[in-house]
């Protein structure tokens, strides 16, 4: 979370979540109102306590020459008053109104986040070649930008299975594995549930002839999961995504319907990963031997379940391939290629440094430099002191710190206790960037114009 949502998206935040962003905290100008009905308690967010948020657009200046941006006030009476006064420039002010709605949901597990911009769907849909198709061509009604949000709660609506979950039939999916030939490439239908879908040109942008692009972070394979996005709380979306050079942007490699978060679960994400990989290179007339073809680094968070599903898998796809190395040797391949998002480590730091009691007000800099140098850190001994620093000055983050120097955490994060091989290590940098998952590009919204 950054502040900045566009675009039409929602998901659920736990309300750890939900309290560690500041409730949610945006940027833009927004007039905020709330309701009396529904509950906190409730079990589904459909039946929580609602609350909105209005954007009140921009304020710019008319001379085309300025590039002067102001936030509005958040009434009305005050709007008006910003707009009497002229700019520094000496023109008048003019203001874009815009039109977006910010919906949260509050229920027992946590906040339900939507974010709804009609205007988006007026102006088109974002494409490769700008926007596409607008709504107002299937009818002169909806250049009405009311009409056109009223429309979409009504098909969102229609499209909601009256039992509020994501189940279907064995018989639906049969049919539609029929209908879709190699769209659904694994599935696992058992105590365990993963469903892992892929189409040729994901798995044409994972399987690439340049193995690495030099000075740019987007190298290897990002995975992760995406919570909320089911209406199944325990159900998760697990994604493993690469750069397309073509596209210039990340894109899911694999996608993966789970109903748990287990090492099983990851173990059956990861192995469809790998024989899909494997098949592709295969039929390319390429080696499948290299192990560092499969996974290439993969970057993973730190949960314990999809690091241990990750080796699990590998093992398991090298066993069936008939390698003649042990389970032990397999293992430490596995682990080299790991390696840890750096930006989890620096959300904690980040976190962290905020709470007064932990970190005394006014050394929150010195901290955040300390934990920069724990990740340079060139050498064990260096490491070691400054871990010892850090302790002697902020003795409260020992139980903090202690998890992350936990050796396999440490040894997918730090450089001094790293596992994988050196000149791998540093030629990737993708830890230095977040997950395409949880990423958002701070911009303007598409939505004002």
């Amino acid at each position: 979370w950054d502040g900045w949502p566009d675009g039409n998206f929602e998901r659920t935040y736990t309300h750890a979540e939900f309290k560690s962003t500041r409730d949610l905290a945006v940027h833009w100008s927004c007039q905020v109102s709330g309701s009396r009905n529904g509950s906190e308690d409730a079990e589904d967010w459909s039946a929580g306590r609602k609350a909105e948020r209005r954007c009140r657009g921009i304020i710019s200046c008319t001379n085309a020459a300025c590039d002067a941006l102001i936030r509005p006030c958040t009434r009305r009476k005050d709007i008006s008053r910003q707009l009497e006064k002229a700019c520094l420039c000496g023109a008048s002010l003019q203001r874009f109104e815009c039109h977006t709605l910010q919906i949260l949901m509050h229920f027992r597990h946590g906040v339900h986040f939507m974010h709804q911009g009609p205007l988006q769907l007026l102006v088109g849909a974002p494409t490769l070649n700008g926007p596409g198709e607008s709504v107002a061509n299937i009818s002169s009604i909806l250049l009405n930008k009311d009409r056109i949000a009223q429309e979409l709660k009504k098909v969102r609506r229609e499209e909601k299975p009256g039992n509020g979950t994501d189940d279907i039939s064995l018989l639906a999916f049969s049919e539609f594995c029929h209908n879709n030939p190699g769209f659904i490439i694994n599935s696992v239908i058992h105590e365990v549930v993963v469903i892992s879908m892929q189409q040729p040109l994901m798995l044409a942008e994972l399987v690439k002839e340049t193995r690495a692009i030099p000075d740019d972070p987007v190298n290897g394979i990002v995975s992760d999961a995406a919570h909320g996005f089911w209406r199944q709380q325990n159900c998760l979306l697990i994604i493993s995504s690469a750069y397309s050079l073509s596209l210039r942007c990340w894109i899911p490699g694999i996608l993966s319907y789970t109903n748990g978060a287990s090492a099983d679960h990851y173990r059956h994400h990861f192995l469809a990963l790998f024989q899909s990989i494997s098949r592709e290179r295969r039929s390319r007339g390429w080696d499948t031997s290299d192990d560092n073809d499969f996974g290439n680094v993969c970057v993973v968070d730190f949960s314990k379940a999809e690091r241990v599903g990750f080796i699990e898998a590998f093992i398991e796809f090298r066993q069936t391939e008939g390698t003649t190395r042990t389970v032990d040797a397999l293992r430490t391949a596995a682990e080299g290629l790991l390696k840890g998002c750096q930006q989890h480590f620096r959300a904690g730091v980040t976190r962290i440094s905020r709470v007064g009691g932990v970190i005394p007000g006014g050394e929150d800099r010195i901290f955040r430099r300390l934990t920069e140098d724990l990740l340079e850190a060139e050498n064990l001994a260096a490491f070691l002191e400054v871990g010892q620093r850090i302790l002697a000055e902020f003795p409260l983050v020992s139980p903090w710190l202690a998890w992350w120097m936990r050796e396999e955490h440490a040894s997918m994060l730090f450089q001094s206790k790293r596992r994988m091989d050196p000149p791998l290590w540093e030629f990737h940098s993708l830890h230095l960037t977040p997950s395409p998952q949880g990423r958002r590009v701070a911009k303007p919204p598409g939505h004002i114009i």
